[in-house]
């Protein structure tokens, strides 16, 4: 990509084809610099793609996000030896084609990003929304301005989505998460010897762009953390410090 920087720098935009298993790596590689914006106009249409578009949107602002063939995601499987040739020629696992299952899953991340897209602009380049993806790690820690949040993943399972989402700090103390697969638990800031609760917990979804609450939790539902099993869901958190 420094080749075609240097060689043909009217070019907007240069947008990767994603295919490989290791997604994060290439966004990484085309949003490196801060001065080309990812734009996926190809990847893959098995389970990945459920959580990949989390990733996608929440770290690294991504502009479009399309896996090949998605007006077709929830047709009857089949064996396709066209694009099995076709696989084989570019050199790409034939896995990366094979939808089985993904539909209802990539649906539900559709519909909860599609209805939070104007959440999603008023935060997109202003440091206070991220991303995370299951690599080999347990879990990660994503830091925002007062609070550390401990992100732990469930277990892979053969044909589920891996575990990922998007975090959106609103405010000190108020965040939206949206994920799949995995836990969250608020810590104050490392160094910090004040503690941590909450003072709200709302499960729920956004209908174009408005918050509608779900389930309130609290006491015991509260005591045991924030958990997003395998169909992608979304809280809003708000928490105090104290000492």
């Amino acid at each position: 990509m420094q080749i075609w920087k240097a060689t043909a720098p009217t070019i907007c935009l240069y947008a990767p084809d994603i295919y490989v298993p290791n997604f994060a790596e290439v966004c990484e590689e085309y949003t490196a610099g801060n001065d080309n914006p990812l734009f996926i106009p190809e990847t893959r249409r098995d389970v990945a793609s459920v959580t990949n578009v989390f990733y996608a949107i929440g770290k690294h602002n991504a502009l479009c996000f399309s896996p090949f063939g998605i007006e077709s995601i929830f047709a009857p499987p089949s064996n396709d030896n066209a694009n099995i040739e076709l696989g084989l020629a570019l050199n790409i696992d034939f896995s990366a084609f094979v939808s089985n299952g993904t539909g209802p899953y990539l649906a539900r991340s559709y519909e909860l990003l599609g209805n939070m897209q104007a959440i999603i602009q008023k935060y997109r380049g202003t440091g206070k929304m991220t991303g995370f993806i299951q690599n080999h790690e347990p879990g990660c820690i994503l830091s925002f301005t007062k609070y550390d949040l401990k992100v732990n993943y469930q277990r892979r399972q053969e044909g589920k989505p891996v575990s990922g989402g998007l975090v959106i700090e609103a405010s000190d103390n108020k965040f939206i998460l949206v994920g799949i697969g995995c836990s969250f638990e608020f810590l104050p800031k490392r160094g910090d010897t004040s503690k941590v609760d909450y003072i709200s917990i709302e499960e729920g979804t956004f209908v174009k762009d408005k918050w509608i609450r779900g389930r309130v939790l609290n006491g015991d539902e509260a005591s045991y953390g924030l958990a997003v099993g395998s169909n992608p869901s979304s809280f809003c958190v708000e928490m105090y410090q104290y000492r």
